[in-house]
């Protein structure tokens, strides 16, 4: 009976052993497919579900580990029992041996008794002896056998509920695991179709828009900087491969102002397509915002080679040229764009700045009013054509130029700097303050402009809004001489001339040769009756200048 619960228990433990072998093999077929799929597809939100099901694994592959533990733990304390059992039965034969050696011993000593005694009697006696004695030993032997088969049969049980926790465990685990391995194929699929739809959409927009770009590249508007961002942000410079990624990484780090990188990527997309005559045309523009503008003239003649009827490239090589103050070669680039597109309303808005450097006002507002004629939405040809009116004096013209410009542009504050300017000609503070205000809206570090806006505080006789406008000139660029000039000359209206002094002191720190600074400081300590300041400032203008001013100045001092 033993033996039989003995091997009944290793078929148990064979059956066991089984189903961790099944399991086993289910997970590790399941993580081959999922590594499958892995390979297939690099999505975020497919990576995040295969994370979670890789973390029930994980789990499974822990619980499988500690039933493994178990089993084998289990295993051996069958054996102890076992081993106990056997050591119990050896017991018994031992007991059984011992007694069958006592009873010959017995059978010795009753031997001599037998020999007064009957033959009857001693028969007899042997007869119930040995039947007393062997009915006691079976049943010690029975009651103790009956005990360990009872303790075995506890464990067997015991057994049986660890086999049939593990199976219902792994059948749930990999039911689980299943159901999340159809959700995963499920998302995989939509996933798979969704991108296929949307790669498709994207594609036919990165075309159009490619298109727009690289006709207007240097007219990049904030939105489509914004579109460039969109398209790459999902764009890893590790995964580049097609021409479009890289097109699309140049114009992201262009938009970026990063120029350098920019041109990296423009240089890697040429290697996908040596005859694209718009990229080369791209790349020459990039060059000439980073002022290497013959690196931009080489690519722009490249770009021309490859298609010699492109307007935009001839007006983009002109710009290069004038910066390079190659006007003649400037001058041949926008009138050739002209040739080949008669409506390039920049290749005669350029042509006008030309003529303005040579100072052929008449021919420049000609060409201006032919590019407005054609463009009249282009705010930079109205600004031209106001910096022209301002350089011959028609101020009311200029300024007429000027709103138009804003108009179309509002944050343009080389614009509102200028109307500012004219207004002071015209001895208009008011409406100076007006515009340069708003140039201050749209940098309010402008420290040239802060002191502008003070000066004429100053003229308007508004000394406190002169001086706070003045102050924060000086707190953005603490070098503005003529800002602490125009101070210390407000603080003498205000006739405090302790201020004043400091003001002074601060723009002869600045330029110690400027010998108006001397003498008006000088002034200031006259005023205060510190005269041996005075003279000795007077004195040292005179050194830097010896104007008779200063001289009959120094000498009512000395009187």
């Amino acid at each position: 009976m033993i033996k039989n619960i003995l091997l009944l228990t290793l078929l148990i433990f064979s059956f066991s052993y089984a189903k961790e072998t099944n399991v086993t093999n289910q997970i590790l077929q399941m993580n081959k497919e999922i590594q499958e799929l892995k390979k297939n597809q690099n999505n975020p939100l497919l990576e995040y579900k295969l994370k979670r099901i890789e973390e029930k694994e994980e789990k499974l592959f822990e619980y499988e580990k500690k039933l493994v533990k178990d089993t084998v733990l289990y295993n051996h304390k069958i054996k102890l029992i076992q081993t106990d059992i056997n050591s119990h039965i050896d017991g018994y034969k031992t007991i059984a041996t011992q007694t069958s050696n006592f009873m010959s011993n017995a059978l010795t000593a009753f031997s001599l008794f037998i020999l007064i005694s009957t033959v009857l009697i001693s028969v007899t006696g042997l007869f119930f002896t040995r039947k007393w004695i062997g009915e006691k030993v079976n049943e010690s032997i029975q009651k103790k056998a009956e005990l360990k088969i009872y303790e075995l049969n506890e464990k067997v049980k015991s057994v049986d509920k660890v086999k049939t926790e593990f199976e219902t465990e792994s059948k749930l685990t990999i039911e689980s695991l299943n159901n999340k391995l159809k959700e995963a194929t499920e998302s995989l699929e939509k996933i798979k179709s969704t991108t296929n739809y949307a790669k498709k959409e994207i594609d036919s927009f990165k075309e159009i828009f490619k298109v727009i770009v690289e006709k207007n590249q240097d007219k990049q508007t904030d939105t489509d900087k914004n579109i460039v961002k969109i398209i790459n942000e999902n764009i890893d410079e590790s995964q580049l491969k097609t021409f479009d990624d890289y097109f699309f990484k140049a114009m992201e780090y262009s938009a970026k102002a990063d120029y350098l990188n920019s041109i990296k990527f423009y240089e890697k997309a040429i290697l996908l397509s040596v005859n694209n005559a718009n990229l080369f045309t791209n790349i020459g523009v990039t060059y000439g915002k980073l002022g290497r503008y013959e690196e931009s003239i080489v690519a722009f003649k490249r770009s021309i080679k490859i298609k010699p009827n492109n307007d935009d490239t001839f007006v983009h090589m002109g710009f290069a040229y004038h910066n390079l103050k190659r006007y003649d070669e400037a001058l041949d680039s926008y009138k050739k764009a002209i040739e080949i597109n008669p409506n390039n309303d920049r290749a005669f808005s350029n042509i006008g700045v030309v003529y303005e450097i040579h100072k052929k006002y008449e021919e420049a507002i000609i060409e201006h009013k032919k590019a407005i004629k054609i463009n009249p939405n282009n705010y930079n040809t109205f600004y031209n054509l106001g910096v022209i009116y301002s350089k011959t004096g028609k101020y009311n013209e200029a300024i007429l130029q000027y709103r138009k410009s804003i108009e179309i542009n509002p944050k343009h504050e080389a614009t509102f700097y200028n109307m500012g300017s004219d207004y002071v000609e015209l001895k208009e503070y008011s409406e100076a303050n007006k515009a340069y205000l708003k140039a201050i809206e749209i940098n309010p570090m402008n420290g040239l402009v802060l002191a502008i806006i003070g000066f004429n505080y100053s003229m308007m006789k508004q000394y406190n809004k002169a001086i706070d406008f003045l102050k924060k000139a000086t707190e953005v660029n603490p070098n503005n001489e003529n800002a602490f000039l125009n101070m210390a000359s407000v603080y003498c209206k205000l006739e405090n001339y302790d201020d004043a002094i400091s003001a002074f002191k601060k723009a002869i720190e600045i330029d110690p040769t400027n010998h108006d600074s001397f003498f008006k400081l000088g002034l200031s300590y006259a005023y205060l009756d510190n005269y041996s300041e005075a003279i000795k400032s007077i004195k040292i203008a005179i050194e830097i200048e010896p104007k008779n001013q200063y001289k009959e100045k120094l000498d009512e001092l000395l009187k």
